[in-house]
Parts: structure tokens; C-alpha cells; sequence
């Protein structure tokens, strides 16, 4: 019978119907995570359980941030009953491409940080300059291509700052308030946190324009996106130079054009030896 009315609890809480409690969070005053957590309450995405709390540092389910993600994102729930009261939102996750056929089998089990970086990056996609950031994050490389960009990808677009010791910690169970700052951070870009990217000469080479990646190109200290230049397409310029290095000498001192060049490319980072 216990059981019955926590799970009954749970779906009341991530839908926003808490009986007896208005908006109010008890536990979340001075939580580094209290921003955001209110602005999910002031949305009515989420709300608080019946003894006014949030529980913000207690671990949220894979079913609890599929409704926690899809509710932010306007999404309905699938008409479609299973056995599980997630059921019908995860195979709305399915349908929006938010999660693919055979992931979250076990909808109870605790959702991982790395899981998260996946649902949220299919929601908005890949960041392009996503692998700019294998020097920020120093525990993604031995993952899996779609993982790693992932990882990668929130960390460019802001929705995560990383740990101070630069490790993203895949595996690791996120928190509710982790859960909530993401989402408000996926929906809301102003909310983001400031992530300046820094190349250097690995992380530079990767943008070279071939397979349709980005055509970067350093030039006194600062990286430039040349992608939209015509005379850079393919990430090659006059079949002289090449992009994803640091041009300085041929852009400002070989090149007649080299400032207007600059003035019509985008600064996406700075680069450093």
C-alpha cells in the first residue's frame, strides 16, 4: 500500500498536481540550484511533495526527467498505455526523437548525467563546435562518438559548467536540482552559463571543413568561422592554405584582403600555443 502512494506521489509531483501545497519550496533557500528550480515551479512543470519540500539534492528517474524534459518542451504524453505510469511520455520522447527505440527499458532506474546530455542534445542538436571542448572535459574520450559529443555539445551550449577538475562524470546519478538547471537551461538559452572556448593546435586541426564540419581559422590569438565565405568552401582557400590553423602570417601580412576577410567571419573562440 506504501508503495502505492509513493508512486502515486511521484506522478502528482513531476505533473505539477501537489494537493494542499502551493508554490512554495521549503528546502531549496540559498541551494546553488534554487533559480532555476523556482522558474520549473513557476511554469508549472514540476512542483513540490505534500510536506513542502523539492528534495533537490535526492536523484530523479529516468521517467521523472522524460515527463521533467517533455513538459518543458510543450510535449504531450502518448495515449498509449504500458505497465509503467511513464509509459505514455516516453514514447513521446520516441516520437520527438528525444530518446531511440529500446533506451530506457528500466524507467525507474536513476538517470545518469551522460543520459541527460543525450536526451538534451537530441532536443536541440549537436552543437558544431562540439569537439572544440575535448580540452575542457578530460573524461570523455574513451566514449562512445554519439555520448562524447553529446557531453561535449551541453558543455558548448552552456547547459552544464563541468566539474572543477574538468570531468563531466558521465556515469554519475544526477540530482533533481542538476535535472532541473539543465531543463531550464535547454529551454531558456539567456540562462545558460558562460563557457569562452580556448583552442589549441589539437583542437584547431579538427575544424578543417572536410565532411562538412566547420572551416575555422586562427589569426592573432583569436579563432574565426570562415564557414560562410564561398572562397573557403571545403575548408580550402585559392588550393593554397587550409583551414583548422593558425593563419596569422597569411591572412595579415601575405593576404590584400586580409582584414575585410576578418571582418566578414565570426569570432567563435580564442587560440592558444
Amino acid at each position: 500500500m506504501k508503495k502505492h502512494i509513493s508512486i502515486i506521489m511521484v506522478v502528482l509531483f513531476l505533473l505539477g498536481i501537489t494537493p494542499g501545497f502551493g508554490a512554495d519550496i521549503s528546502d531549496v533557500d540559498g541551494h546553488w540550484g534554487e533559480t532555476f528550480i523556482e522558474s520549473l515551479v513557476s511554469k508549472e512543470i514540476v512542483s513540490g511533495y505534500p510536506d513542502g519540500t523539492f528534495r533537490p539534492d535526492a536523484v530523479i528517474t529516468r521517467a521523472e526527467f522524460t515527463v521533467m524534459l517533455l513538459k518543458a518542451q510543450d510535449i504531450e504524453p502518448s495515449s498509449q498505455t504500458g505497465v509503467h505510469w511513464g509509459s505514455g511520455w516516453k514514447d513521446a520522447a520516441v516520437e520527438a526523437g528525444i530518446l531511440l527505440n529500446g533506451e530506457f527499458q528500466d524507467l525507474d532506474k536513476n538517470i545518469t548525467r551522460g543520459e541527460i546530455a543525450l536526451m538534451v542534445t537530441r532536443s536541440i542538436g549537436e552543437s558544431p563546435f562540439s569537439m572544440a571542448r575535448q580540452v575542457d572535459i578530460l573524461d570523455a574520450e574513451g566514449l562512445g562518438e554519439d555520448l562524447k559529443k553529446a557531453v561535449y555539445s551541453v558543455y558548448d551550449y552552456g547547459i552544464v559548467s563541468g566539474y572543477s577538475d574538468k570531468t563531466f562524470r558521465h556515469d554519475q546519478s544526477a540530482t533533481r536540482a542538476e535535472a532541473a538547471t539543465m531543463t531550464v537551461r535547454t529551454i531558456e538559452p539567456g540562462k545558460r552559463s558562460e563557457n569562452p572556448r580556448v583552442f589549441n593546435k589539437e583542437s584547431l586541426a579538427y575544424f578543417d571543413g572536410k565532411n562538412g564540419k566547420p572551416v575555422l581559422v586562427a589569426v592573432n590569438g583569436q579563432v574565426y568561422d570562415f564557414s560562410k565565405l564561398d572562397l573557403w568552401s571545403g575548408g580550402t582557400h585559392m588550393n593554397t592554405v587550409t583551414a583548422g590553423q593558425d593563419l596569422t602570417k597569411e591572412i595579415m601580412e601575405d593576404s590584400p584582403h586580409g582584414l575585410y576577410v576578418l571582418s566578414r567571419a565570426e569570432i567563435v573562440g580564442t587560440y592558444v600555443e
